[in-house]
């Protein structure tokens, strides 16, 4: 090995004192006496001197000292002054200097694993959705959350499923959480280039059941005057012992004249509906609790003129407004008010019409429910209505699909009755006896249009082939009525423009996803094929059960090509 003989050294290295914070030196090699060696740090550079009159043998490879620093995050250079002369420089006792080389250097200094902000307990209902996060950093983070189920003897990694997500991010995401995750603990890992990993703080679940808590709805309603529905809706209404409703109303507006329609689970106890001084008294009791559910709890029979009521529910009175377990204690409810508006209408539709799709052999099947619009959906091509119809809340239980309704106005027969013909459209609801209602589900559909000629009804809904009328409607009492599913002459076109669903039941034909009037590969190709496995609203939904799959291709869809529309352009 080769060495050399040193007298002096002189350096001047510069580096970034944002990262760098000078500290000392330390392992100063043996041969360079203590006292003349010197270090002196002026921002950012570093003046390094030493000077002996005895020669130090240095050796190829030896370290001649340490320099300490304390750092944060970041890069720093380490550059040597070799510009400056004498800042940079070896010699040996006698003064002669020698050739050196520097090379400089890179300083990059990692971040260590660190939370700053730590998870925090959650407590939620069963079937609520939560969170819990950190916030942290480190170079090359990489995150892992844990879960402990035995009081945090034993931890485990959690894994993205149908409960969890995010679970190698900083936020873990609980979903539709369910009972048995009750106390559980969860922790984070946040880990990097650096060890040790952090750990965050321990947070806990708190899962419990959800009380019962009871919704009650007054319709709004914007119908004509005479005879009309205020339909009562209820939302989780079960084990109810016994019902106390108080609701008020214009008595000046609206004269009381019955019920009707209550839920059969009413039935077991005693129902009372009284009117006293414009509020209407509502109580039942049973000795069987009821079990409802979300549906219609009865009907309200009023006589109307024309103006406007507000329905409000008494809810400032003591016992007024409750329901009640069989054993006497309260559940949780709230109370939404309605309205009802009517004028003098000219016309008013009684209509009854059927879709394959839906249809059960008794009735029609309401799985849209939990997908159902609150708009009317036929602002989009074909139909292009600019009607502003909507529902909120959405009436309970009954519901089918939206529907849109079309008045034609002739006075010849119905091959007459063509497009120039269109007098008025309306947005309406199908319910599953299949009546065509109002936007509150009850009562009937009304026009402004005053009739003079004989009237056709084309009905439109989005995956069905429409109909239209193949007789002029009767005017029964108030209403235009006709009944769709009578038999194959109650459609224009006969059995060309409808289908036999059930020995002497006719209905709309399923599978026009494109709603072109024609039922072709198209309607498999687009809609169907493109929104296979999809849930919720959909045109390839033929079947109208939520879920776009097989069924509807080969039970709705395959058995009805070649079918389409009979209306009249």
């Amino acid at each position: 090995a080769q060495s050399v003989e040193l007298g002096s050294i002189s350096y001047t290295l510069s580096y970034n004192n944002s990262s760098l914070n000078y500290t000392g030196y330390q392992n100063l090699h043996p041969e360079i006496s203590l006292a003349g060696f010197i270090i002196n740090d002026l921002g950012g550079n570093l003046y390094v001197s030493w000077v002996s009159l005895t020669s130090a043998t240095i050796n190829d490879n030896d370290i001649l000292f340490e320099i300490t620093f304390s750092a944060t995050p970041g890069i720093s250079d380490l550059s040597w002054d070799t510009l400056t002369a004498g800042s940079c420089e070896y010699s040996d006792a006698d003064g002669f200097v020698y050739t050196g080389h520097f090379n400089d250097g890179l300083v990059t200094i990692y971040q260590d694993p660190v939370i700053t902000s730590q998870p925090v307990n959650s407590t939620i209902y069963e079937g609520d959705n939560t969170s819990f996060s950190i916030t942290g950093s480190a170079t090359g983070s990489a995150y892992q959350w844990q879960v402990s189920k035995d009081n945090g003897s034993s931890w485990n990694n959690v894994e993205n499923s149908f409960i969890y997500a995010g679970v190698t991010t900083n936020q873990l995401d609980i979903m539709n959480a369910i009972l048995v995750l009750d106390g559980y603990q969860f922790r984070c890992i946040l880990s990097g280039t650096c060890s040790p990993a952090a750990i965050s703080d321990i947070a806990e679940l708190t899962v419990s059941t959800k009380p019962q808590v009871i919704q009650t709805l007054a319709a709004t309603s914007n119908t004509c005057v005479g005879d009309i529905l205020v339909p009562i809706n209820v939302t989780n209404c079960d084990s109810v012992g016994a019902i106390s409703l108080v609701l008020i109303y214009d008595e000046v507006m609206l004269t009381y004249n019955g019920y009707q329609n209550q839920h059969d689970e009413l039935s077991s106890g005693f129902l009372i509906v009284n009117p006293f001084n414009g509020k209407l008294i509502v109580s039942w009791a049973s000795i069987i609790p009821a079990n409802i559910g979300d549906d219609l709890l009865l009907e309200l029979m009023f006589t109307s003129i024309a103006g406007s009521s507000n329905l409000v529910w008494d809810t400032i009175t003591s016992g007024n407004c409750e329901f009640s377990d069989y054993d006497g204690n309260v559940i949780l409810s709230t109370y939404t008010n309605g309205s009802v508006a009517t004028t003098n209408c000219a016309t008013q539709l009684d209509l009854k019409v059927y879709l394959e799709g839906s249809y059960n052999g008794t009735n029609m099947n309401t799985d849209l429910t939990s997908f159902f619009p609150i708009n009317q959906p036929f602002s989009v091509l074909p139909w292009n209505y600019n009607g502003t119809e909507d529902v909120m809340p959405i009436p309970s239980g009954s519901i089918v699909d939206w529907g849109l309704i079309e008045l034609r106005e002739t006075i010849g027969s119905a091959s007459t009755a063509t497009v120039s013909t269109i007098v008025a459209q309306q947005a309406v609801l199908i319910r599953n006896d299949g009546k065509v209602k109002g936007l509150d589900g009850s009562n009937l559909p009304n026009f402004s249009q005053i009739i003079n000629d004989n009237l056709f009804v084309v009905i439109h809904q989005r995956n069905h082939v429409s109909v239209m009328s193949a007789n002029a409607l009767s005017l029964i009492g108030s209403a235009y009525t006709y009944d769709f599913s009578t038999g194959a002459g109650q459609v224009y076109g006969g059995p060309l423009g409808h289908k036999e669903i059930e020995t002497g039941v006719w209905g709309m034909l399923s599978g026009d996803g494109n709603a072109d009037g024609t039922i072709d590969i198209n309607d498999k190709n687009d809609p169907w094929i493109i929104q296979a496995a999809e849930k919720g609203y959909r045109m390839g939904d033929f079947n109208l059960n939520g879920q776009v799959e097989n069924s509807d291709k080969n039970e709705n869809w395959l058995p009805n090509i070649g079918s389409g529309s009979q209306v009249p352009d």
